[in-house]
C-alpha cells in the first residue's frame, strides 16, 4: 500500500520509490503492478502518470493495454458506470480494434441489457456511442426479451413517459400491452404513480390506455383518493379535480377527500392555504369546523405522544405550538369542542405547562382565559399554573 501510493504520486520518480522496488522480487513487482494500476487506470487524470509509470519500471506496453482492457471490464460490468468507461476509452486511446474484443463487448452489451431494464436510455446511448456494437445484437432475441422485460418492469414502477420512450425506441409491439403480464404492470403502476401524483395527472393518465377494470379495482380508486388528497396538500387544486374527473368521482366524494385533506393540513401544520381549499371545494363553515376540530385533536394528540415518549414526529417547540393551537380555535371556533374534549384538554395541559417553563407566560394564560378554563378545572385534580 506504502508503494502504491508512492509510485501513483507526483513524485512517481522519486529515489525512495526506486529504491523500495528494487528491494522487491519479480513476484510482488507483479503483483503490486497489478494491484496498482488496476486501481489507477481507472482514473483518466492519472493516465500520464501510469505511462510514466510503466516507462520508469519498463512495464510491457502489452501488460499495460491489458491491465486497462482489465479495467474497463470491470468498470462496465461491476461499477455500471458509462461516463468513466468513456473517458478510460478517451485518456488511453483505445482503438476500435481494442474496443471489439470479444470480452469487451460482453461487457458492454451486459450494461445495456441491465440499463434497458431500469429505463435507463440516456446511459445506454452513451454505450452504444463509445462501443461499435454489432447491429445483429439489437435484432437478438436477447435484446428483444430484455427490451420487452425492461418495459414492464418500468411500467410497473409507474413511470409511464419513460416506459413509452422503451416502447417507440426499442420498437416494441403494442400488443404486448395486452399480455396479463402487462396488465398486472400497468395496474401496480397506476396504484403507485397516483399515490404520489402532484403535477402530472394528464400524464398518468393519457400516456397509456387503461382498461375499465383497472380503473374501476379498488386497489387503484384507493390510490387515485391518496393522489387528489396529495395535490390538495400541496395546494394543486386544479389537478385535484382533474384526477377526479379521471376516475369520475361525484362531487360529493371530492368534497370528502379535501375535507381529509384539511385534517392532514391541521394536524400536520401544513402551510396550504386552507381559505383557498375552503373555496375550490364549496366546503361550508360547519364542514370546515368539524375537519379543523378532528385535526387538531390529533395534533395535540401527537404533541402528548412525544412528550411520553411514545412518538418520534417532534420535536415540537412548546411557544410555536400553542400560538398555533390558539390560531386554529380561533379561526374555527373551537371553544366549545376544546373544552369539551378530555383528549384536547389533556394536550393544551401539556402544551402550557411546557410554556410555562419558559420565560413566555402571556401566550398560555391568554389561552386559559380565552377557554374559561382556571387551575384545577382541567384534568381533574392536575395543576395547569405553578
Amino acid at each position: 500500500r506504502e508503494f502504491q501510493t508512492l509510485a501513483f504520486s507526483s513524485a512517481v520518480a522519486s529515489a525512495k520509490v526506486e529504491k523500495k522496488w528494487n528491494t522487491l522480487d519479480p513476484a510482488n513487482k507483479e503483483f503490486l503492478m497489478m494491484i496498482g494500476l488496476n486501481a489507477y487506470a481507472k482514473d483518466i487524470d492519472l493516465a500520464p502518470l501510469i505511462e510514466e509509470f510503466c516507462l520508469k519500471f519498463n512495464i510491457d506496453k502489452n501488460h499495460l493495454a491489458s491491465i486497462v482492457k482489465n479495467s474497463l471490464i470491470e468498470v462496465l460490468k461491476f461499477e455500471l458506470n458509462e461516463e468513466k468507461a468513456k473517458c478510460i476509452v478517451k485518456a488511453f486511446n483505445l482503438s476500435n480494434k481494442v474496443l471489439n474484443n470479444p470480452e469487451i463487448q460482453a461487457a458492454a452489451e451486459a450494461f445495456i441489457i441491465k440499463m434497458i431494464y431500469y429505463g435507463s436510455l440516456d446511459r445506454v446511448a452513451v454505450i452504444r456511442e463509445v462501443f461499435q456494437i454489432p447491429v445483429g445484437f439489437y435484432s437478438s432475441e436477447r435484446f428483444k426479451v430484455a427490451a420487452r422485460q425492461g418495459f414492464i418492469h418500468v411500467l410497473e414502477l409507474g413511470h409511464f413517459e419513460r416506459a413509452k420512450k422503451i416502447q417507440l425506441d426499442m420498437n416494441i409491439d403494442s400488443e404486448v400491452l395486452n399480455t396479463p403480464e402487462a396488465q398486472v404492470a400497468l395496474s401496480r403502476g397506476l396504484v403507485s404513480a397516483l399515490r404520489n401524483v402532484i403535477s402530472s395527472p394528464d400524464i398518468i393518465m393519457g400516456t397509456f390506455r387503461f382498461s375499465e377494470d383497472i380503473l374501476a379495482s379498488k386497489e387503484v380508486r384507493d390510490a387515485a383518493k391518496k393522489g387528489i388528497i396529495a395535490c390538495v396538500l400541496e395546494g394543486e387544486f386544479g389537478n385535484a379535480k382533474k384526477l377526479a374527473a379521471h376516475f369520475k368521482m361525484d362531487e360529493a366524494l371530492v368534497k370528502d377527500l379535501a375535507l381529509s385533506a384539511l385534517r392532514s393540513c391541521i394536524a400536520d401544520r401544513n402551510l396550504v392555504s386552507r381559505e383557498r381549499l375552503l373555496d375550490k371545494f364549496k366546503i361550508s363553515d360547519a364542514e370546515a369546523r368539524k375537519a379543523a376540530g378532528e385535526g387538531l385533536s390529533l395534533y395535540l394528540k401527537d404533541f402528548v405522544d412525544v412528550r411520553a415518549g411514545k412518538s418520534n414526529s417532534g420535536p415540537f417547540n412548546a411557544d410555536n405550538s400553542l400560538g398555533y393551537v390558539f390560531d386554529i380555535i380561533k379561526t374555527y371556533g373551537l371553544k366549545e369542542e376544546v373544552v369539551a374534549s378530555e383528549e384536547m384538554r389533556r394536550g393544551v395541559v401539556s402544551l402550557t405547562r411546557q410554556c410555562l417553563t419558559s420565560d413566555s407566560l402571556s401566550a398560555p394564560i391568554e389561552l386559559l382565559d380565552y377557554l374559561g378554563l382556571k387551575e384545577g378545572d382541567l384534568l381533574g385534580d392536575d395543576v395547569v399554573v405553578a
